[in-house]
């Protein structure tokens, strides 16, 4: 297919609120210590103490030539004084570049830059300790803030999902009440309830996205499975918009994801190929580099839509981005695909999209063999630890 593609990972690069991405304004993870303290630097800092030394100097060799010492004296005493004020200055600047050049290592090695404090030895020199105590005051502090906001994200989190839980019982009887009734009335208000159904399912999706606890199981689940699942959910919409749907994958492919998650992303993709002139809609999958560290299965969706324009391309990933297609539906929020990359970013998915306008787009899901193969060493050791427990000397399984 030659046509346009993005990467969620290109189009979003980073979202505290989108594809997390990424830190958005994060800059390097470590600064050059070179450029900011080096000797010359650090003699620089003390130009007024090295210029008060030199005036002493100075004085103190016109004061021992006036009670008549010889030259020879005056040197040896300023070249005494030279070398304890060298010595002094050299002491401190190599205690202060042993701290500094400590500090850029570690930070350049943290994941986590609030273990700074605890990581780095408090130093010697008395600014070093007031810094180092500051530093730790500060850390400690932004600890408690984020512990604020990430308790108020989960309450957040907590209230949206108990009142979709509550939503969704008015929703059910409402549905059941227009199955009673028949005719052009019925199928548009099943439609209707459909759209606050999907809207209902999104905001829920995008409050376990964005809550800083894990609220996804990661299993191995099977790939044509869960296409035909989101197939069926989605069975009303494609019948409507006129679409043929074809799951072309093997039952035994497996793959690692969040079931649930996994099926509310495809919804999605099959949302944006229906509403936008798809008749045809085709799931197939592929197995690249396999038993290799970059094994990989990939998940595809094409459709015969109307594509997308290329300018639009990069910016597909956006929140609230609805570009040419969605300036012509009054009813697009630009959320879709914005959600698509949000939760594939969470279950470590890679999503790509390619498109041709006039022809129709690729959706691709890639997920790495390596969790799979991590899962399975951890579900072993579970079975084995279980096995153990059950009863010692017992014959097992486990190597």
């Amino acid at each position: 297919m030659d046509d346009d593609g993005v990467t969620c990972a290109d189009a979003l690069d980073a979202p505290a609120d989108s594809c997390d991405l990424v830190d958005e304004a994060a800059g390097p993870r470590s600064f050059e210590l070179g450029a900011s303290f080096t000797l010359g630097s650090f003699l620089k800092d003390r130009a007024r103490v090295l210029a008060i030394a030199a005036v002493t100097m100075l004085c103190c060799a016109a004061m021992l030539g006036a009670l008549g010492v010889n030259a020879w004296g005056c040197f040896a005493f300023e070249l005494v004084l030279a070398a304890a004020l060298g010595a002094a200055l050299f002491l401190q600047y190599r205690q202060r570049r042993i701290f500094y050049q400590e500090l850029s290592d570690t930070f350049a090695g943290l994941e986590n830059p609030s273990f700074l404090p605890e990581m780095v030895e408090e130093p010697r020199f008395l600014e070093g300790r007031l810094a180092h105590e500051a530093l730790r005051r500060a850390v400690s502090l932004a600890d408690r803030e984020a512990a604020v906001y990430r308790d108020d994200l989960e309450n957040h989190r907590q209230f949206v999902e108990l009142w979709i839980h509550e939503v969704k019982t008015p929703l059910a009887a409402a549905r059941l009440t227009a199955s009673k009734v028949h005719g052009a009335e019925s199928d548009m208000l099943r439609r209707e309830l459909e759209r606050i159904e999907s809207a209902v399912e999104r905001s829920l999706y995008y409050a376990r996205a964005t809550s800083p606890t894990i609220d996804y199981e990661l299993k191995e689940v099977s790939l044509a499975s869960l296409a035909k699942t989101a197939v069926r959910k989605n069975a009303n919409l494609l019948m409507e918009c006129g679409v043929a749907p074809t799951v072309d994958i093997d039952p035994a492919v497996m793959v690692v994801a969040d079931a649930s998650w996994l099926t509310f992303i495809l919804g999605q993709l099959i949302s944006n190929s229906a509403k936008y002139g798809a008749t045809t809609l085709a799931f197939t999958c592929q197995e690249l580099d396999a038993n290799t560290p970059r094994g990989r299965t990939l998940l595809i969706m094409d459709d015969n839509g109307r594509g997308i324009p290329a300018k639009d391309m990069p910016r597909v990933f956006e929140r609230a981005f609805v570009g040419e297609n969605g300036r012509s539906q009054s009813a697009a929020t630009g959320m879709g695909l914005y959600f698509v990359a949000l939760l594939a970013h969470k279950l470590g998915v890679t999503v790509d999209l390619f498109s041709t306008e006039g022809q129709g787009t690729r959706a691709t899901l890639t997920f790495p063999h390596d969790r799979r193969i991590y899962l399975r060493k951890l579900q072993l050791t579970e079975s084995c630890e279980r096995q153990r427990l059950a009863g010692e000397g017992q014959p097992t399984t486990c190597g």
